[in-house]
Protein backbone atom coordinates (compact mmCIF):
# COMPACT_ATOMS: atom_id res chain seq x y z
CA UNK A 1 0.00 0.00 0.00
CA UNK A 2 1.22 3.26 -0.94
CA UNK A 3 2.48 5.07 2.21
CA UNK A 4 3.88 8.81 2.38
CA UNK A 5 7.18 8.76 5.04
CA UNK A 6 10.11 10.80 5.81
CA UNK A 7 13.79 9.63 6.54
CA UNK A 8 16.84 11.81 7.18
CA UNK A 9 20.04 9.40 7.89
CA UNK A 10 20.53 8.06 10.97
CA UNK A 11 17.00 9.31 12.38
CA UNK A 12 13.76 7.92 12.32
CA UNK A 13 11.38 6.55 9.68
CA UNK A 14 8.30 8.69 10.10
CA UNK A 15 4.60 8.27 8.72
CA UNK A 16 1.42 9.93 9.58
CA UNK A 17 -1.95 7.88 9.32
CA UNK A 18 -5.47 8.36 10.99
CA UNK A 19 -5.56 7.48 14.26
CA UNK A 20 -8.38 4.80 14.01
CA UNK A 21 -7.35 3.33 10.85
CA UNK A 22 -6.48 -0.35 10.45
CA UNK A 23 -2.98 0.58 9.87
CA UNK A 24 -2.68 2.77 13.06
CA UNK A 25 -4.32 -0.51 15.00
CA UNK A 26 -2.22 -3.24 13.18
CA UNK A 27 0.89 -1.24 13.97
CA UNK A 28 -0.05 -0.29 17.79
CA UNK A 29 -0.11 -4.11 18.08
CA UNK A 30 2.75 -5.67 16.34
CA UNK A 31 5.67 -2.91 17.40
CA UNK A 32 7.31 -2.84 14.54
CA UNK A 33 6.89 -2.90 10.93
CA UNK A 34 8.76 -2.67 7.28
CA UNK A 35 8.44 -0.19 4.39
CA UNK A 36 10.10 -0.73 1.04
CA UNK A 37 10.65 2.12 -1.25
CA UNK A 38 11.40 1.76 -4.91
CA UNK A 39 12.27 4.13 -8.14
CA UNK A 40 9.29 3.90 -10.62
CA UNK A 41 11.85 3.51 -13.37
CA UNK A 42 13.98 1.01 -15.08
CA UNK A 43 16.42 0.06 -14.09
CA UNK A 44 15.18 -0.52 -10.79
CA UNK A 45 16.45 0.37 -7.54
CA UNK A 46 14.68 -0.17 -3.56
CA UNK A 47 15.54 -0.19 -0.02
CA UNK A 48 13.50 -1.86 2.45
CA UNK A 49 14.07 -0.88 5.98
CA UNK A 50 12.77 -2.62 9.30
CA UNK A 51 12.35 -1.76 12.72
CA UNK A 52 10.25 -1.16 15.90
CA UNK A 53 7.37 1.75 16.46
CA UNK A 54 8.94 4.23 19.18
CA UNK A 55 6.46 6.30 19.43
CA UNK A 56 2.85 6.69 18.02
CA UNK A 57 1.74 10.24 19.23
CA UNK A 58 -0.96 12.69 17.66
CA UNK A 59 0.65 14.46 14.20
CA UNK A 60 0.95 17.98 14.51
CA UNK A 61 -0.56 19.84 11.06
CA UNK A 62 2.96 22.36 10.66
CA UNK A 63 5.42 19.82 11.63
CA UNK A 64 4.18 16.55 10.31
CA UNK A 65 1.26 16.77 7.51
CA UNK A 66 2.56 19.75 5.86
CA UNK A 67 6.43 18.92 5.43
CA UNK A 68 4.99 15.69 3.74
CA UNK A 69 2.25 17.06 1.64
CA UNK A 70 5.75 19.39 0.39
CA UNK A 71 8.07 16.58 -0.42
CA UNK A 72 4.94 14.86 -2.31
CA UNK A 73 2.97 17.82 -4.11
CA UNK A 74 5.48 20.29 -3.97
CA UNK A 75 4.77 23.30 -1.81
CA UNK A 76 1.85 24.82 -3.86
CA UNK A 77 -0.21 21.92 -4.08
CA UNK A 78 0.95 20.73 -1.21
CA UNK A 79 -1.06 23.53 0.62
CA UNK A 80 -3.86 23.09 -0.99
CA UNK A 81 -4.06 19.43 -0.50
CA UNK A 82 -3.85 20.38 3.76
CA UNK A 83 -6.28 23.08 3.24
CA UNK A 84 -9.03 21.25 1.22
CA UNK A 85 -8.51 18.24 3.66
CA UNK A 86 -8.30 20.10 7.60
CA UNK A 87 -11.24 18.78 8.92
CA UNK A 88 -12.41 15.78 6.89
CA UNK A 89 -12.68 13.07 8.94
CA UNK A 90 -9.90 11.10 7.13
CA UNK A 91 -7.25 13.63 8.51
CA UNK A 92 -8.53 14.57 11.57
CA UNK A 93 -6.90 12.55 15.01
CA UNK A 94 -3.82 11.73 12.41
CA UNK A 95 -0.91 9.82 14.28
CA UNK A 96 2.49 10.63 13.61
CA UNK A 97 4.49 6.94 14.07
CA UNK A 98 8.28 6.72 14.43
CA UNK A 99 10.41 3.88 13.61
CA UNK A 100 13.96 3.27 14.33
CA UNK A 101 15.38 1.56 11.37
CA UNK A 102 17.11 -1.49 12.53
CA UNK A 103 17.87 -3.78 9.02
CA UNK A 104 18.04 -2.56 5.34
CA UNK A 105 18.31 -4.57 2.78
CA UNK A 106 19.10 -2.39 -0.84
CA UNK A 107 19.02 -3.56 -4.56
CA UNK A 108 20.11 -1.55 -7.47
CA UNK A 109 19.91 -2.51 -10.75
CA UNK A 110 21.64 -0.18 -12.27
CA UNK A 111 24.64 -1.97 -11.14
CA UNK A 112 23.95 -5.34 -12.90
CA UNK A 113 26.29 -6.79 -15.55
Amino acid sequence: MPIWYSYEPGGELRVVTARTSRKAQLLQHAGRFSVCVQTETLPYKYVSVEGPVVAIEPADLERDRRPLAHRYMGAQRGDRYISETRGEPGHVGNVLVRMLPERWLTVDYTKAP
